[in-house]
């Protein structure tokens, strides 16, 4: 009966071809080798007996892919016809699944025909099975003889129904695999009847036969030279093992059918061993065209499908194991969704597949599934498995065999392993790469923020030895002028004598030069003060009282003086915002001809006051326009042709402006001359508050 190997996920069926003497049975054996394996990788297995020309036992593993979630191996055996071998007849039928007669269609082997089916029968008995209930297929042959009986008279002969036989003729290979596969299809419709309702329940006899029709469609138009029939072979080689008696030839027969068993699970080991080289092989070319790739998801699919590929699974996943939490999926390939994970019951199943260590095989998702909402993502699923992608790893492959009969048997749980070992040393190398790449961008962001301060000190130290020069170079000039001024006049009165009118002209040039030289230190003084951010002396005013002090300060007539509202209300630093002013107002007079106005006009509006100066002068050029508020910057290009003063005042003014929340601005005249605006925001008191003021004063 049928061998299941559960450790290796193989079945092993047992196809016995029975029959007179000569009557084509090995000839039937060694066709359907030739017609199915035409370059002889699988090597037919025979002894020869003492005076006996027919083979006694062949064996013929024939891979028929996966059946029941197991992959089926076909084992194919004859008996020898004398009637001195009865005991190797019984022996060779123990545990068979199946049988063919292959009855001689020849008239003068009636009674042989007939004797031979009674032996069929009484040795199944011997060897346990029952007769009416092991699938006996009959065959018709040497249909191409002279003296053939048709097979409806054949078939009279062994009182069966004609229908259950298949004429052939097996020197020529006709109905060699017709036989094969109406007896095959015999064998597995009754192993699947012996099988429980639990494992058979998704399997379709129908499908069966017809993926039995398929494996061997490719063959059914192939055609071969005729064989010689077995009444005319020749003996075979002289290596041939030749055995008289019957105890030692039973006994041969015992050890030489352990012996081809084994070989052949030893063949389809190897096979096997083949096939998983081959998968290797796949991986490792899949590995040599990503390359040096730090992409996660290029990595994960290429890995995903070439296991789908190989293992002929519908879906596999990558998941990551989340302690107190259901798994992720990372990624899924074959599905939409992760099969499983897609519902509350199947999430709880992959935990438990991910908690049994490191591989877990299902053979039965159905059996392990109740729900609607558990049963519909796994929909022409079959088997499950759950590999570990490395000891410390939180990632786990699972992988899906599809029905009816997909399953996963220790080979494919081996390559799963190894698939995932690279897999997880590829994950690992991208998270490196991903932790150096994070790295090195913030080394060079870091980089990047130290040059630019690094830049900006630059700069501040370029213009800060900048604005020295210019103060030296002012200073230089501004200083020099009233003290060379008062030294000349100091040496005249030493030296020489004057009288009274002279002494009184040159004590008044130093008494100037004395006060232009007090006035620069003052200027120098007050922008100390503005730099050290000395603190504002805010009281209340009127606009009024804000332009009367800064006309008083420029000691020049020349000024037009706008005043809408000279009693609003102003909340400013008296001092500072006239100082600013008046310094507004010299420079429009500095750069103005001699006769020309500057217009001073203070508004009131909704952002607070705003106090312009405007004039006719010369303007400020375009390249100018920037440092024209700069320390120590001037107009002119030369000391000859530049105004007197230390180029501090538009400096001065707009540090002011700022200390009150405001600005200066400047803007050129359509028809020449420059104007000055400068703009507190903060300035203005409204009424009340006035008011309030007023009293408490």
């Amino acid at each position: 009966m049928a061998q299941w190997n559960h450790a290796e996920k193989m079945l092993y069926a047992k196809l016995v071809y029975y029959g007179p003497a000569f009557g084509g049975k090995t000839t039937n054996l060694a066709t359907l080798h030739r017609l199915t394996d035409p370059h002889a990788e699988q090597q037919l297995l025979s002894l020869q007996t003492a005076g006996d020309r027919t083979l006694f036992f062949d064996l013929l593993p024939f891979d028929l892919g996966h059946i029941l979630g197991y992959q089926v191996a076909m084992k194919l055996y004859t008996v020898p016809g004398q009637v001195r071998y009865d005991t190797t007849r019984q022996i060779v039928l123990g545990g068979a699944d199946a049988v063919v007669f292959v009855a001689d269609s020849t008239v003068d082997r009636k009674e042989q025909n007939r004797w031979s089916l009674q032996n069929l029968r009484m040795n199944l008995r011997k060897a346990r099975l029952d007769p009416d209930r092991t699938p006996l297929l009959f065959q018709f042959n040497k249909q191409d003889k002279e003296d053939a009986a048709e097979p409806a008279r054949v078939a009279k002969w062994l009182k069966v129904d004609v229908e259950h036989a298949v004429p052939a003729v097996a020197t020529e290979g006709h109905g060699v695999l017709e036989t094969f596969v109406a007896a095959s299809q015999r064998m597995l419709e009754r192993i699947y009847d012996q099988t429980n309702g639990h494992s058979k329940r998704d399997v379709d006899p129908a499908q069966l036969s017809q993926q039995l029709e398929r494996a061997f469609a490719p063959y059914m138009g192939r055609t071969i030279e005729p064989v010689v029939s077995e009444e005319n072979a020749e003996p075979t080689s002289s290596d041939q093992i030749v055995l008289e008696g019957e105890d030692l030839l039973a006994d041969a027969v015992r050890s030489q059918t352990r012996l081809g068993e084994e070989l052949g699970e030893t063949r389809t080991r190897l096979r096997r061993q083949h096939q998983e080289l081959e998968a290797l092989r796949r991986l490792s070319e899949s590995t040599i065209q990503l390359g040096a790739c730090f992409e996660t998801e290029r990595v994960v699919d290429a890995a995903l499908e070439t296991a789908a590929s190989i293992l002929d699974a519908s879906a596999i996943s990558l998941v990551r194991r989340r302690p107190l939490e259901d798994p992720v999926v990372e990624r899924c390939w074959g599905r939409v969704q992760e099969p499983l994970i897609a519902s509350a019951e199947g999430a709880a199943l992959a935990e438990r597949m991910i908690s049994a260590g490191g591989s877990c095989v299902i053979d039965e998702l159905l059996s392990e599934l109740t729900t609607p909402s558990a049963l519909e993502p796994i929909n022409g699923l079959r088997a499950a498995v759950c590999v570990a992608t490395g000891e410390k790893s939180q990632h786990y492959l699972l992988a899906y065999a599809k029905q009816p009969d997909g399953c996963f048997n220790v080979e494919d749980v081996r390559f799963l392993k190894t698939l995932g070992a690279h897999l997880e040393v590829g994950l690992d190398q991208i998270r490196l790469h991903q932790e150096v790449a994070a790295h090195r961008d913030e080394l060079e962001k870091t980089v990047e923020q130290r040059t630019i301060a690094l830049r900006r000190a630059y700069d501040q130290l370029r213009e800060t030895e900048q604005t020295k020069d210019r103060l030296l170079n002012n200073l230089s000039h501004e200083m020099r002028t009233p003290l060379t001024a008062i030294l000349g006049a100091a040496t005249f009165m030493h030296d020489y004598r004057s009288n009274a009118e002279q002494r009184k002209e040159l004590t008044q040039s130093m008494i100037e030069s004395a006060e232009l030289l007090q006035h620069h230190l003052d200027q120098l003084l007050r922008l100390a003060e503005l730099d050290e951010g000395a603190a504002l002396n805010l009281s209340a005013t009127t606009g009024k009282e804000l332009i009367d002090a800064a006309v008083s300060l420029c000691e020049t007539d020349r000024i037009e003086v706008r005043l809408p509202n000279s009693d609003e209300a102003l909340r400013l630093d008296l001092d500072r915002v006239a100082r600013a002013l008046s310094n507004l107002l010299d420079n429009a007079v500095k750069f103005s001809a001699d006769d020309a106005a500057v217009r001073l006009e203070l508004e009131f509006d909704d952002s607070g006051v705003s106090i312009s100066v405007s004039d006719r002068g010369c303007g400020v050029p375009d390249a100018d326009r920037e440092r024209i508020f700069a320390p120590f910057e001037q107009g002119g290009r030369s000391l000859t042709d530049k105004p007197a003063g230390m180029g501090m005042g538009l400096y001065e003014a707009e540090s002011i402006a700022r200390q009150h929340g405001g600005g200066v601005e400047f803007e050129s005249r359509k028809r020449g001359g420059s104007r000055f605006i400068l703009r507190l925001p903060e300035a203005r008191v409204d009424a009340a508050e006035r008011q309030r003021e007023v009293a408490h004063a």
